[in-house]
């Protein structure tokens, strides 16, 4: 069975578009967990996480693995970001032709910079405590996935 992220088939076209919007929503995810673990008051985590707070205990347990965390996030960040750029050259070729290569990777950078990266950190910045708390279980489940090729790399570093 062959993948075709694009053809004459427009349902074709839609998956190929609702995979870049969600490598972008999955490059947010990355980048802003990323600062809203770097920032996160660690001593009021404890505290919720002696109240019984399951979601402050996760948060916890990954402060105490922080580097493979972040290799994790690094990880994911930059797998959904070259998806993404490749994606969009499939796309804007098959839409535009060939000469549109240049266009779609400068598209997709500043796409990716403004909606993957600055915007995700400031709005974690700023909610730090509440982004990390939310969104920690679905780093612990790609802390386990990926936990080979994350000792890997920070064995590496």
């Amino acid at each position: 069975m062959e993948l075709v992220l694009l053809s004459d088939d427009p349902g074709s076209n839609i998956i190929s578009i609702f995979l870049y919007v969600l490598f972008i929503v999955f490059s947010a995810y990355f980048s802003g967990m990323e600062i809203s673990l770097a920032s996160v008051n660690r001593i009021h985590i404890m505290s919720l996480a002696s109240k019984g707070e399951r979601s402050a205990k996760r948060v916890l347990d990954i402060l105490d693995n922080f580097e493979e965390a972040l290799s994790v996030l690094l990880i994911g960040n930059n797998l959904v970001n070259i998806g993404c750029a490749t994606l969009s050259v499939v796309i804007a070729t098959k839409i535009f032709g060939g000469g549109s290569v240049g266009v779609a990777t400068v598209a997709t950078t500043v796409i990716i910079f403004i909606f993957g990266e600055m915007l995700p950190k400031c709005y974690a910045r700023s909610c730090n405590e509440k982004f990390a708390l939310k969104a920690s279980g679905i780093l612990v489940f790609l802390m386990k996935i990926l936990k080979p090729l994350s000792k890997l790399f920070t064995s590496l570093s």
